[in-house]
């Protein structure tokens, strides 16, 4: 995806508003959550976790052509090597009132 930062950060903003939990450690990989991360061309992707524990997560994207990607990491490798600008947990802050 070529979206410039701005729209990312305005992503993260309209589901904080909305009500979603939003993370930005990587440690706070949680299964379900959306997470987004800078390519080497700085190209923006976005991927959804299916298993964090022990340091590990395991997540998949969508390649190119459409075609599911399934990549098992640890925590700093995700941060470095993957890009990670953070996580969109599937769960709403317990205060919200929306």
């Amino acid at each position: 995806m070529d979206w410039g930062e701005c729209l990312v950060d305005i992503w993260f903003a309209s589901a904080y508003e909305k009500g979603w939990v939003v993370k930005t450690s990587p440690k706070d990989a949680k299964p379900g959550a959306l997470l987004l991360g800078f390519d080497q061309a700085h190209n923006v992707w976005v991927g959804i976790v299916r298993a964090a524990n022990d340091g590990k997560i395991s997540f998949e994207t969508l390649d190119g052509k459409g075609k599911v990607v399934q990549s098992n990491t640890d925590i700093e490798t995700i941060k470095h090597d993957f890009g990670l600008i953070g996580y969109i947990w599937p769960e709403r802050v317990k205060d919200s009132k929306k």
